[in-house]
C-alpha cells in the first residue's frame, strides 16, 4: 500500500485488478475490490490524508491483451469530474476522466514484449487530489518460431556440424533463455546431441528437429561417404544402395539426369564423348578435334550449380586412351589426354578431370596441369588385389593424380565369368575402404545380374563400408 498526501484532504482508494483475455490461460490471483475497511477509511478521512491500495501482481500470457480493473472513491467529493492516467511500464500510457466514482476505470492494453513492467495508476480529484497505486505484471511470450542454422548440412560421413537455434515469440520478438531439445530421424545416419552438434554416421539423409514449447523446426542433413555405383545405372533405378554412378550422356539427356541425381543425392562422374567412333580419324586413331567438336555440344547447358553442390564429381575424358587395341594400335598421347583435359577446364573450370587408364598407366605422362585422376579397373587377371591396389594408388599419388576405382563384375573371374556374390563382396568392400578412392564403380549395369538376391546382399555389405567412408575429392590431396 502507498500512501500520499493530498491537497485537500480527499480520500482515494485505488483497486487495480487484472485479468488476462483469455479463459484457457492460467488462472491468476484476483485483486480485492475491497480498498480498506470502513474504520480506516474514516480515520484517514478525518487525518487529512489520500490512500491508495494496491492491487495483485498478474501474469499476461501474450499474445492476450491485459485489462486493469482500478477503483477509487474520494471521501471529500461526490462530484467529479476525476482525472486518471495509467502508466502501462513500456513507456507508454492511457489517460481519461470520469464522472461516476462508481463505476470505476477499466483499460486494456497490449505488450509488444515479454518482460516485468510495473504498471502505475493514478487519479486526481476535482479539488486536487491525488492518488496512486502501482502493481507488478510479467509479460510472458510463448515460442511461435524457431530459426535454426545452419538451415541444410552437407556433412562427410564422420564429419560433424554445429546446430544452433533462435526462437522468436508470437509477435516476431527474439526470445532468449528458452530450453531447445534436439533430435535426429535417423540415430544411423546422424546422431545429435543435445547442445546441437550433428555427428555424421553414415551417408544418407537425417531430418534434425529442434524442439522448444509447443513448436518444432526441421532441417535436412545429407551425408555422403563414397560414391559407389555401376556404370550406365538408369536414372529410374538412381536409389538405395547406389550413391553414385558413371553416366555416359547426350547433350538432350544430361539435365534430366542430372536432376534425378540430385532428387536422390547420388554423385555422378559424367562421360560426355561417349562412342570413341565419334571422335576417330578414319585409320581409327584419336582425334582430338572431333573430341573437342563432341563436348561444344555442351557448351550451351548450364552445369554450374550440378558442379558447385558436388552432384557432378568429375568429367570422365577418354574410355581407355592408352589402350592399343581402341585406337588403330596407336595409344592415346598423354600431351592429348592433357589437352582434352584443359579443354574440358576452359569450359568448367573447377570440374575435376579423368582419363579412363589406370594410374600405372597415366604416371608416365606426369606432372599433369589439368588433368586430375586416372580410373584403374579390377578384375582377377590383374594379380593380387591388395598389391594392385598399393601399387595403383601409389602410382596415382605420385603421378600427382586422384583415383577413380572400379571393379569389371561382369568379368571378374580369370575365364571372363562373372563374379559371384562372395566375390564382389570381398573385392567391393576391400577397394571401399581405400581412403584415396574418389568413387567405386561397376562395369557394368545389368538388370539380371544386380537382380540377383545375394548379388544385392553383396552390394549392400559394400555400400556398408563405403557410406561410412569420407568423401576424396576426384583429384591429388
Amino acid at each position: 500500500m502507498v500512501m500520499l498526501i493530498g491537497s485537500c484532504g480527499a480520500v482515494l482508494a485505488i483497486v487495480a485488478n487484472c485479468d488476462a483475455d483469455r479463459s484457457t490461460r492460467p488462472a491468476t490471483a484476483s485483486a480485492s475490490t475491497t480498498p480498506a475497511t470502513p474504520t480506516s477509511i474514516a480515520l484517514l478521512e478525518s487525518a487529512g490524508t489520500v490512500t491508495a491500495l494496491a492491487g495483485p501482481d498478474t501474469t499476461v500470457d501474450m499474445p492476450d491483451a491485459f485489462t486493469l480493473n482500478a477503483s477509487f472513491a474520494d471521501g471529500a467529493s461526490s462530484t467529479g469530474p476525476w482525472s486518471w492516467t495509467i502508466e502501462w511500464g513500456d513507456s507508454t500510457a492511457t489517460s481519461g476522466t470520469t464522472t461516476d466514482s462508481t463505476l470505476g476505470v477499466t483499460a486494456t492494453h497490449g505488450y509488444a514484449r515479454e518482460g516485468t513492467d510495473t504498471v502505475v495508476f493514478t487519479t486526481t480529484s476535482p479539488a486536487g487530489g491525488s492518488a496512486s497505486d502501482s502493481a507488478v505484471i510479467i509479460v510472458v511470450d510463448h515460442v511461435a518460431k524457431i530459426v535454426v542454422t545452419p538451415s541444410r548440412a552437407d556433412v562427410d560421413a564422420g564429419g560433424t556440424t554445429q546446430f544452433s537455434a533462435d526462437t522468436y515469440g508470437t509477435t516476431g520478438n527474439p526470445l532468449v533463455g528458452r530450453t531447445i531439445t534436439w533430435k535426429s530421424s535417423s540415430n544411423s545416419v546422424a546422431k545429435v546431441s543435445d547442445s546441437g552438434l550433428m555427428t555424421a554416421i553414415s551417408a544418407g539423409t537425417a531430418k534434425i528437429t529442434a524442439m522448444s514449447e509447443l513448436e518444432t523446426k526441421t532441417v535436412t542433413a545429407y551425408i555422403y561417404g563414397l560414391a559407389f555405383g555401376p556404370f550406365h545405372l538408369p536414372d529410374t533405378l538412381f536409389a538405395k544402395p547406389f550413391t553414385g554412378v558413371l553416366r555416359a550422356s547426350t547433350p538432350a539427356k544430361l539435365l534430366a539426369t542430372l536432376k534425378a541425381a540430385r532428387k536422390k543425392h547420388l554423385r555422378v562422374v559424367l562421360k560426355l564423348a561417349n562412342d570413341s567412333k565419334d571422335y576417330s580419324n578414319p585409320d581409327s586413331t584419336f582425334s582430338l578435334d572431333l573430341w573437342k567438336q563432341i563436348i561444344d555440344g555442351y557448351r550451351g547447358i548450364d552445369i554450374s550449380s550440378y558442379i558447385a553442390d558436388g552432384t557432378i564429381i568429375g568429367h570422365f575424358l577418354i574410355d581407355e586412351p592408352r589402350d592399343v587395341t581402341n585406337w588403330g594400335g596407336v595409344p592415346v598421347s598423354y600431351a592429348d589426354v592433357e589437352a582434352a583435359a584443359a579443354y574440358s577446364k576452359s569450359i568448367w573450370p573447377t570440374m575435376p578431370t579423368g582419363a579412363g587408364s589406370p594410374a600405372d598407366d597415366m604416371e608416365p605422362g606426369a606432372p599433369y596441369t589439368s588433368l586430375d585422376f586416372a580410373f584403374s579397373q579390377y578384375r582377377d587377371k590383374k594379380g593380387d588385389l591388395a598389391s594392385w591396389l598399393a601399387g595403383q594408388t601409389a602410382s596415382a599419388r605420385r603421378a600427382g593424380l586422384g583415383i577413380l576405382l572400379s571393379i569389371n563384375v561382369l568379368d571378374g573371374n580369370l575365364d571372363n565369368s562373372a563374379y559371384s556374390a562372395t566375390q564382389l563382396s570381398a573385392v567391393g568392400t576391400a577397394l571401399a575402404a581405400e581412403p584415396y578412392a574418389c568413387g567405386l564403380t561397376m562395369w557394368k549395369y545389368d538388370s539380371v545380374y544386380f537382380a540377383d538376391a545375394a548379388i544385392k546382399s553383396a552390394l549392400a555389405s559394400i555400400a556398408k563400408v563405403a557410406n561410412a567412408r569420407p568423401r576424396h575429392r576426384c583429384a591429388p590431396d
